[in-house]
């Protein structure tokens, strides 16, 4: 938590979501046990345990020492195989994704891989995702 939190706002280079945590005293963080951190605001934050449940963070959760250099950790369906800035992103099927055997419509992904391209406009978008590309 304080990684993701140091992560996030980090003033060189502040990530998105960092304008909404900036209550947050980074130099009061402070671990108190294994799955507790006192996390100090500068100025009152009510809203802060709706702002930590918003997806934007979901995005950042990463293991003390990541980079973005490094390959990225996926526990769902898919897990990261390539990138090639402006050209695709390509992911393969977990085979170790969870799903719970007493829901059958939890399933394993039916596509061994997907590969994800930018598109410029809503039209590209369309065609992109058609039978056959």
């Amino acid at each position: 938590m304080i990684y993701t939190l140091q992560t996030i706002l980090n003033p060189k280079a502040p990530l998105g979501g960092a304008l909404v945590l900036s209550p947050v005293d980074l130099k009061g963080l402070k671990k108190l046990d294994e799955l507790t951190v006192e996390v100090p605001m500068t100025s009152p934050f009510g809203s802060f345990p709706e702002q930590l449940a918003s997806f934007w963070y979901f995005l950042y959760i990463a293991p003390d020492g990541w980079t973005s250099k490094d390959k990225p950790n996926g526990t769902g369906p898919f897990m990261y195989k390539s990138f090639t800035p402006g050209q695709q992103s390509v992911f393969v099927r977990n085979k170790n994704y969870w799903k719970p055997a007493s829901r059958t419509w939890t399933r394993l992904p039916s596509w061994t891989s997907r590969t994800l391209r930018p598109s410029r406009t809503p039209s590209s978008a369309r065609s992109s995702t058609a039978p056959g590309n």
